[in-house]
């Protein structure tokens, strides 16, 4: 009873909005079938994150941004009503300037409680024309056995440690992000760092491997707990210890993670990580805006 079911969409793109739309409501309908409280797509499922085209072809790539007021979106906004089963979904939006990169969160009901666009965008592909997004707000899910505080990050923003911090302390218990790029074993041990330094569950949607490589994605969809599962063993002197709660193949399925919120919430209470032992005093500099060598980049924006 005290399991959060969240449904991994480890989807292969058609290469067409009005196919992604299709495929994404069977997906949502296989999800809810399995027991999932939200489902969660992989990074710009709207165009299935096609960030890797020339120069170019920027034009032809911003005009396949989204209004989240659309059909496209609003689907999903009425299957979750439908459904009863809470969903995120990722597109390309459209705003009055540049488009972001953005996951929006529909509750059961239907009803929009979180949008979130890209904070770190990766600024040496396409998303060089993406406005970064300016927050990480927090929202309350109610998914009818109860409630559960989530936030987002998406795919880059996994490796700036604030990222999660910040969504930490607006009180997120749960992280979904949604991704577009390969899964190596060095990006799951910062997944899982990031869900053991802040007590916080990480759920993480990778698109499945295109054997054609159209696509940046190698699956390996995961989720990760700050529980370490095997802590006998720790105790009893072995170095084998586990956090992860699923890590897919490379295959395109649909994969259930679920978080034990009970055991989650008891391990925020009485864990030594969080906010309890931070001294905030002593990182003035983490607010210095000076990029110094080897760092500097020019083509970042700041």
């Amino acid at each position: 009873m005290n399991d959060f079911n969240v449904a991994l969409l480890q989807l292969m793109p058609t290469g067409t909005l009005g196919g992604n739309l299709a495929k994404g409501i069977k997906a949502c309908e296989v999800a809810k079938q399995n027991g999932a409280d939200l489902a969660l797509f992989p990074e710009m499922w709207s165009h299935g994150y096609n960030v890797l085209l020339p120069e170019n072809h920027a034009k032809e790539w911003k005009a396949t941004a989204l209004d989240p007021n659309g059909d496209f979106v609003q689907t999903f906004a009425k299957l979750a009503g439908k459904l009863k089963m809470a969903i995120a979904i990722t597109l390309l939006e459209k705003t009055k300037g540049q488009p972001k990169n953005t996951v929006i969160v529909f509750d059961r009901f239907g009803k929009q409680i979180l949008k979130y666009s890209k904070v770190h965008t990766t600024e040496s592909t396409m998303e060089n024309h993406v406005a970064p997004g300016t927050s990480f707000d927090v929202a309350t899910l109610d998914y009818g056995r109860g409630k559960v505080k989530i936030g987002s990050m998406i795919c880059f923003d996994r490796n700036f440690p604030e990222a999660a911090r910040i969504l930490m302390l607006n009180g997120a218990e749960i992280i979904l992000s949604p991704n577009a790029c390969e899964l190596l074993n060095l990006h799951m041990c910062v997944m899982k760092t990031r869900a053991v330094e802040n007590h916080i569950a990480l759920f993480t949607t990778n698109y499945p491997l295109d054997p054609n490589d159209k696509y940046i994605g190698n699956g390996q969809s995961c989720a990760f707990t700050p529980i370490f599962r095997n802590k006998r063993k720790l105790l009893a002197g072995s170095k084998e210890i586990d956090t992860t709660i699923i890590r897919m193949s490379e295959d395109e399925s649909i994969g259930m993670a679920p978080i034990d919120l009970a055991a989650l919430r008891e391990n925020r209470a009485k864990g030594g990580n969080g906010n309890a032992f931070r001294k905030p005093r002593m990182y003035a500099k983490l607010l210095d805006e000076k990029v110094e060598p080897p760092f500097v980049r020019k083509w970042a924006r700041r």
